[in-house]
């Protein structure tokens, strides 16, 4: 066991904290803080505890009696003490252990301890070239939209993907050091997504890999090899949806729905129904574009709203002209 050497408080700590471990087969009902929460879109309906610890309620939660989702149990962890300061980032460093009793973790600690003095301190230091996905997903995504390859609305809307992605703490990190099994867990968490979604963060991710291993910033000898296994596309559990057009039938109920039921978006519905044109195009209309004679008319198109690279809205001029005939 642990030498007169080797001393609690100089060379190391132990603290004590509860963990949770997922119940497979819940029995009891579902606990009153999770079934008076009205977020259950946070930790997507308690899908997993990955999901779960984004709820700060759930994180936190210590109600072991009533909780209906993980057992408790307790955790001792461990860390050494006075291991200096990494040069290269001017950080403690930091070296620890955890165990089921206090005593297995002490013999750990002495056994780091020995091999220290021994060997000297080793450490995994990220280089600076080593960025996160979140990193290197911004990166491709802002020389995209800075080249004009993607316009503001989806350089928009590919930022949005990648925040969802910044959800998950693997993405952070530097991305020599994630692993196969976080990915994995990651797409099974979400498969609650429509295919359209998952497709998005998926290739959010593979492209990420992808510039690292181009601009060798992953160590090949270390890194993931996708090429030699790739990792497969999850399908959604939610099905797909095919998106139908009107019937005359059902033109007609909608066009005498909205002659006794005004709002104010009932032209806007009825302009899109007989021309075609997209919800940019029609609220960037002026009553210059209408141009109407007693049986016929035509709507010239000329401008169109949508969102900047910061998600604000705004016009676009300079599209290419169109003209609606509308009777």
């Amino acid at each position: 066991m642990a030498k007169k050497e080797f001393v609690e408080g100089i060379d190391y700590s132990i603290s004590v904290r509860y963990r949770k471990k997922l119940i497979a087969k819940p029995t009891k009902k579902m606990c009153p803080t999770c079934e008076s929460c009205n977020h259950k879109n946070v930790c997507l309906n308690r899908r997993n505890k990955q999901t779960m610890d984004r709820c700060p309620k759930c994180k936190k939660c210590d109600n072991r009696e009533e909780c209906d989702k993980f057992y408790f149990y307790v955790e001792y962890e461990g860390r050494l003490l006075k291991l200096g300061v990494n040069a290269n980032t001017g950080k403690f460093i930091r070296q620890s252990c955890s165990g089921k009793t206090r005593e297995i973790v002490i013999q750990k600690l002495y056994q780091m301890f020995i091999k220290n003095k021994e060997e000297g301190i080793k450490e995994t230091i990220c280089t600076p070239n080593q960025m996160s996905i979140i990193d290197i997903a911004n990166k491709i995504e802002e020389k995209k939209y800075k080249n004009s390859e993607i316009r503001p609305v989806t350089y928009h809307r590919n930022l949005q993907t990648i925040k969802t992605c910044s959800a998950y703490d693997f993405t952070l990190k530097p991305i020599q050091l994630v692993t196969r099994t976080e990915i994995e867990r990651f797409f099974q968490a979400e498969r609650n997504k429509s295919n359209s979604t998952l497709s998005k963060e998926y290739r959010i991710i593979m492209n990420a890999f992808e510039y690292a291993s181009k601009h060798k910033v992953l160590d090949r000898n270390v890194a993931l090899d996708f090429n030699a296994e790739p990792i497969s596309k999850p399908k959604s559990e939610k099905q797909d949806k095919d998106v139908l057009a009107f019937t005359a039938k059902e033109e007609y109920i909608l066009t005498q729905y909205m002659k006794s039921n005004y709002t104010i978006y009932n032209n806007m519905f009825l302009i899109q129904l007989y021309t075609g044109m997209r919800i940019g195009e029609v609220l960037a209309l002026s009553t210059d574009d209408f141009n109407f004679d007693e049986d016929y008319g035509t709507i010239s198109v000329n401008n169109t709203l949508t969102k900047d690279k910061n998600g604000k809205v705004t016009p676009v001029t300079g599209i290419r002209p169109t003209t609606k005939m509308v009777k």
